[in-house]
């Protein structure tokens, strides 16, 4: 799950989230997330920062409502984020490192030896 945030209101009927490609895999195609809150929204413009939603309930959520997002594939999404929080009963309850985000090619994991040639 992603939070994100309203952070404009463009016209009436829209929402612009944000919710761009820094923050959500971009390689499917639309709907790239679930809105839980919005479920109806359609997908007008998708960005490097934001996301720009149209839906009829939009005029409800004022600038800075937190909306929530379930990615369509998590797993290139999570590799956009440094940490997950465990959620239990509604409560953030553990913060996990998101190892895969900082990969490094050059180095072998076991020994912290430069990998190639000397």
């Amino acid at each position: 799950m992603l939070l994100t945030r309203v952070v404009s209101k463009p016209g009436p009927g829209r929402l612009c989230l944000d919710l761009g490609h820094k923050a959500v895999a971009s390689e499917m195609p639309h709907p790239r997330v679930r809105l839980l809150e919005l479920p109806q929204a359609e997908f007008v413009m998708h960005s490097e920062e934001h996301l720009v939603i149209e839906d009829a309930a939009a005029d409800s959520f004022p600038v800075g409502t937190i909306l929530h997002a379930l990615p369509r594939h998590i797993c290139p999404t999570v590799a956009l984020h440094d940490a997950c929080w465990l959620v239990e009963n509604g409560a953030a309850t553990a913060r996990w490192p998101i190892t895969a985000r900082h990969r490094d090619l050059l180095t072998n994991p076991q020994t912290s030896a430069p990998v190639g040639p000397a």
